[in-house]
């Protein structure tokens, strides 16, 4: 397994953790899930990954409060914002330094897809 193709997956709810993480770890990707923001905060302080998708209400975190916090650490992940289906993120792209992402976290296609596309960048960057 590569290890640039880590993900860190913070959700509330269990069975789209579950899906997500199936359907990651059958496409190629090393993924960790939490649907505890404190939990999501210690991990990434011990653990690096190469992107971070994140709910857009996670329990125990203010998002834009955390997405700061985020940018001052060591390797900061690319970000995708899970959201509900039919709400709109609530969530700051300014506040992240290397921008955000918002996709229906129940459309798994789309999920799959950006993922893929998030490490292609990160691949493509690595080789230049």
């Amino acid at each position: 397994m590569n290890v640039r193709n880590r993900i860190l997956i913070v959700d509330v709810d269990e069975r789209i953790l579950l899906d997500l993480q199936r359907i990651l770890e059958d496409a190629g990707f090393d993924t960790t899930i939490t649907w505890d923001g404190g939990e999501a905060q210690a991990i990434l302080r011990d653990h690096d990954f190469q992107l971070l998708m994140l709910c857009d209400h996670p329990p125990e975190l203010i998002p834009n409060d955390f997405l700061s916090q985020l940018s001052s650490h060591r390797t900061l992940p690319r970000c995708v914002i899970l959201r509900s289906p039919g709400e709109r993120s609530s969530l700051s792209p300014g506040k992240f330094p290397s921008g955000l992402s918002a996709i229906c976290k129940r459309n798994y296609d789309e999920v799959l897809r950006t993922v893929e596309a998030q490490f292609h960048k990160v691949h493509v960057a690595c080789a230049s």
